[in-house]
């Protein structure tokens, strides 16, 4: 719903969008306080997939006995498919000459380093994300973490942002003044220098999700 501190351009499209990803933030807030030493924080074993599927709305925030159940079973026919995949190529291999196996092999080898690759850079996406989000959600005048409550509203005024600025598919110099005016003309009590970096976290999950 709209509140007064909204800027002229809010409106039900944006609000739509902080609708969508303001529950996987949360939880992913949550689980980064913990990360980060919060004594008070849930650990929810929340990692960037979790949090990527629940703000797409294809994973419920918390899981049911029966979902678990088909989780594991998916799992293990998954095992049991890759295992039969092994065994065929083991077949295959048996027919192959020397030099067709060291090829393979090769190849093989290249594509488990591409896939380590991928994986290392999703690794360090999360983590500047993560960071990130720390910038903005530690009080450093008391060395303590700020409250949902207190990082709400920057958070929702930047996933709005991202509806409203569609050009501007990453955080420059550009989309920061132009969201620096709006959110001093919307009146916030937060100074920009203390929302920056929610504004900014908000604005990247609405891109990302």
């Amino acid at each position: 719903m709209a509140n007064p501190n909204d800027p002229i351009w809010w409106g039900a499209e944006h609000e739509s969008t902080w609708t969508r990803v303001k529950d996987a933030l949360r939880r992913d807030w949550e689980q980064t306080k913990k990360d980060f030493g919060d004594d008070d924080a849930v650990d929810l074993n929340q990692g960037l997939g979790d949090t990527l599927k629940q703000a797409a709305g294809k994973q419920a925030f918390v899981k049911s006995a029966d979902a678990i159940d088909e989780e594991r079973e998916a799992a293990r026919e998954d095992a049991e498919d890759r295992a039969e995949e092994i065994r065929d190529d083991i077949k295959e291999r048996a027919k192959m000459s020397r030099e067709e196996r060291i090829e393979a092999a090769r190849e093989a080898a290249e594509d488990r380093q591409e896939a380590a690759k991928k994986a290392v850079e999703r690794v360090e996406d999360d983590i500047k994300n993560r960071v990130t989000a720390m910038k903005g959600a530690i009080d450093t005048d008391a060395d303590t973490f700020r409250s949902w409550d207190e990082r709400k509203a920057s958070l929702r005024f930047g996933a709005g942002a991202a509806h409203q600025y569609t050009k501007h598919t990453a955080w420059n110099a550009e989309i920061e003044d132009s969201l620096k005016s709006d959110w001093e003309a919307s009146r916030h009590d937060a100074p920009w220098t203390l929302a920056r970096e929610d504004v900014r976290s908000g604005f990247l999950a609405a891109r990302r999700w």
